[in-house]
């Protein structure tokens, strides 16, 4: 009789262990795709900086940016260095400049910064990010709209002379 209340008892331990491994995995998976999502982005931003830094004077583009909530923090930069009170950058839409652009997700402690040369230009673009949903209202709609918690910019790319590109958010 007591073998019965092992087995049962055993069942369900093995099955809570089971399940909690599944969640993990699937959790897992979500967030490699979103840091995924976010570097082809990323990739693409830099491609459009750089297209626009080796045309002529007055050319622009414009960007659409979906940010998860994974990311730290966006900003261009000529050192690698990670910068203090980033999320108050944010929200203060404070400009960076430099000849790279750089990526940081919020569980890393090193950035991603492209291209490793340097671009011909000078970058001029405010620090993009995405806020908690405590200080930015549009994560929280986000989510609420079903999106998840993200953040959108619109961004027009401007070569205003011939060494600087500016990010400008609309």
């Amino acid at each position: 009789m007591p073998e019965a209340w092992v087995y049962f008892f055993g069942g369900i331990l093995i099955g809570m262990l089971l399940l909690t491994l599944g969640y993990r995995l699937l959790y897992s998976s979500v967030v490699y795709s979103q840091k995924q999502d976010a570097m082809n982005q990323f990739d693409d931003l830099v491609s459009s900086v750089r297209r626009i830094c080796l045309s002529e004077v007055e050319s622009s583009e414009s960007f659409h940016l979906s940010l998860p909530e994974y990311v730290r923090v966006i900003f261009a930069t000529s050192e690698e260095k990670i910068p203090l009170k980033v999320y108050e950058r944010i929200k203060n839409r404070e400009m960076s400049n430099g000849r790279r652009i750089c990526l940081q997700f919020k569980d890393e402690d090193f950035l991603r910064c492209y291209p490793e040369d340097g671009m011909e230009c000078n970058i001029r673009m405010p620090y993009l990010g995405v806020l908690p949903e405590k200080e930015d209202i549009f994560v929280a709609v986000s989510r609420i709209l079903g999106k998840g918690r993200r953040k959108d910019y619109e961004i027009l790319i401007l070569k205003k002379d011939w060494n600087e590109v500016e990010l400008i958010l609309r």
